[in-house]
C-alpha cells in the first residue's frame, strides 16, 4: 500500500510539473507568434508609408513639369518658337527626374507639338489615348494619371500623368502628359526586402494596378475595386493592415496598405504569412520538442521510481519473513512472538 501511495504521489507530482512547464512553454508559444505578427505589421507598414512618400515626391515633380508646361503654353501660345522653348525646358528636367520615359504635348487633334524624346516607334498622333479622350471630355485642369500604357517610344510599359490644355476662352486645346517608366519603380522595389513570395502594388484610387513587383504583363491595369480592399478596408482609413488569398497565385499574405492623400494612390506591401511566420513555426516545433522530451523523461525517471519501489518492497517483506522464522525448522522464532 505503501508503495502505492508513493507511486501515486509521484505520478500526480509528474502531472502537475509537466502541465505547468507545457503551460508556460504554450504561452511563450502563444506571446512569440503574437510578437511575431506585431513586428512584420510594423515592417510592412513603415514601408508602404516610405514607399507613399517615394511615389508622392516622383508624381509631385512631375505634376510641377506638367504646370509650367501648360502655364507657358496657355500664356504665350503654342507657337513654333514656345515648342524650341518647351523642348528645352523639359529637356533640362530629364536629368532630375531620372523617372521620365517622355514628356509630349499634344495639340487639339492629337498632333505632337513637342516633346522630350521625338523618335516614336508607334502612332504620333495621341488622340486615341485614354488620357487624351479623358481631357478632352472633361473641363477639369487638375492632373489625371491613367491607366499603365505601353510607350510609343521605347515600347515599355509607362504611367502617364497628364494635364488638359486650355485657349484663353476654356475650350480644349490639348494635352501634356509625362510618361513614367513603369521598369524605374520595379528596380526600386527589386531592392527590398520582402521574402521570396513578397508583392509590392501600386494602385489608382478607383481600383487599377499601375505597378506590381514581382512584374508580370497579365497583371498591368487589373481592377481591383472589387477587392476586400477597396470595398471593406480603404472606407474606414486611408492606412491600415490586413491579409488575404492573392487572387493571382492564391497564396495567403499580411499586407500594409496607405491611400496617398493628395492623389488618391494606394500603396501596398505584402509579404507571405506562412514564410513570414517560418522562424516563429520553427522555434514553436522546437518548444515542442522540448516538452515533449521533457514529458518523456519524466514518465520513464517515473517508471523507474516505481519499479525501484517495488522492488524495495519485495526486498523487505523477503526479508521480514527470513527474520521471522528458524531457517532450520520452518517454525516462527522467538521475534515473531516479540512482536
Amino acid at each position: 500500500m505503501h508503495v502505492k501511495n508513493t507511486f501515486y504521489t509521484t505520478t500526480i507530482t509528474v502531472i502537475i510539473v509537466s502541465l505547468i512547464i507545457s503551460l508556460s512553454l504554450a504561452v511563450q508559444i502563444a506571446t512569440s507568434r503574437q510578437q511575431s505578427i506585431q513586428q512584420i505589421n510594423t515592417s510592412v507598414a513603415n514601408l508602404s508609408h516610405t514607399l507613399n512618400v517615394y511615389t508622392e515626391g516622383i508624381i509631385r515633380q512631375s505634376e510641377m513639369l506638367i504646370t509650367t508646361v501648360s502655364d507657358t503654353l496657355e500664356i504665350y501660345g503654342m507657337t513654333p518658337q514656345q515648342a524650341i522653348n518647351i523642348q528645352r525646358m523639359i529637356s533640362n528636367q530629364d536629368n532630375l527626374l531620372t523617372q521620365i520615359n517622355n514628356v509630349v504635348v499634344y495639340d487639339a487633334q492629337g498632333d505632337i507639338f513637342t516633346a522630350l524624346h521625338e523618335t516614336l516607334a508607334g502612332p504620333r498622333k495621341g488622340a486615341d489615348r485614354s488620357f487624351f479622350v479623358y481631357h478632352k471630355e472633361n473641363k477639369s485642369q487638375q492632373i489625371f494619371i491613367g491607366e499603365p500604357v505601353i510607350s510609343r517610344t521605347n515600347g515599355k510599359w509607362v504611367i502617364t500623368i497628364s494635364r488638359r490644355l486650355e485657349t484663353h476662352t476654356g475650350a480644349f486645346n490639348g494635352v501634356v502628359v509625362v510618361t513614367l517608366g513603369i521598369e524605374n519603380f520595379l528596380t526600386l522595389y527589386g531592392q527590398i526586402n520582402i521574402g521570396h513570395a513578397g508583392v509590392i502594388g501600386l494602385t489608382t484610387q478607383t481600383g487599377v494596378l499601375l505597378i506590381r513587383y514581382p512584374f508580370k504583363n497579365t497583371y498591368i491595369g487589373t481592377i481591383f475595386s472589387d477587392s476586400p480592399l477597396f470595398r471593406k478596408y480603404l472606407k474606414v482609413q486611408n492606412t491600415g493592415i490586413a491579409s488575404s488569398v492573392s487572387r493571382f497565385d492564391k497564396i495567403e499574405r499580411i499586407y500594409a496598405y496607405e491611400k496617398n492623400s493628395r492623389y488618391g494612390l494606394v500603396t501596398t506591401v505584402a509579404v507571405s504569412a506562412d514564410e513570414a511566420l517560418s522562424p516563429w513555426r520553427k522555434q514553436a516545433i522546437q518548444l515542442a520538442l522540448l516538452i515533449f522530451v521533457f514529458t518523456a523523461i519524466l514518465i520513464v525517471a517515473s517508471y523507474f521510481l516505481y519499479s525501484d519501489l517495488s522492488r524495495k518492497t519485495r526486498d523487505n517483506k523477503a526479508l521480514k519473513i527470513i527474520a521471522s522464522e528458524d531457517a532450520l525448522t520452518g517454525l516462527y522464532n522467538r521475534r515473531i512472538f516479540d512482536e
